[in-house]
């Protein structure tokens, strides 16, 4: 569940303010100082947060994009669960701009993880290619047994 935690007056007759019920668990993970990356870059791993870089400085520093990354569907899970996607002209502005999510939120904080998904069609063709592979070899096995009993 997706919940913004804040300070019990600050929630109370809010739409977060939840009551708990028995055997409910609520765990707040420590302050992360971290922020990851995922998918489709060369080295998918865990940085250091620094305020100071933007979402195309993290992917640089994982390696970049593989051939396979879809750039215009990066997204950022953010530490509460939520994701967002930046707009895709924000990567092309000068990195040291600071973005902000609607909410006014910085885009990227500690704990968040940025994803880096890959071409859907690319994996298709791929499928279509081992299809029609089989298709070949299925055909190639029927014809040697036919000509085998002849």
């Amino acid at each position: 569940m997706v919940l913004e935690i804040s300070s019990p007056e600050t929630l109370r007759n809010s739409l977060y303010d939840i009551e708990l019920e028995n055997g409910d668990v609520l765990v707040v993970p420590q302050n992360p100082r971290s922020l990851q990356t995922l998918g489709a870059v060369f080295n998918q791993a865990t940085f250091v947060f620094d305020k100071t870089k933007e979402v195309g400085d993290y992917i640089s520093m994982a390696g970049g994009y593989t051939e396979s990354a879809d750039r215009e569907r990066i997204y950022i899970l953010k530490v509460n669960g939520s994701a967002v996607r930046p707009e895709s002209s924000r990567f092309f502005l000068s990195s040291g701009s600071t973005y902000t999510t609607r909410d006014g939120k910085p885009l990227l904080e500690p704990g968040d993880t940025i994803i880096v998904p890959e071409k859907l069609d690319r994996i298709a063709w791929l499928r279509e290619t081992k299809d029609i592979t089989q298709i070949f070899f299925q055909i190639a096995v029927a014809a040697g047994v036919v000509i085998a009993l002849f």
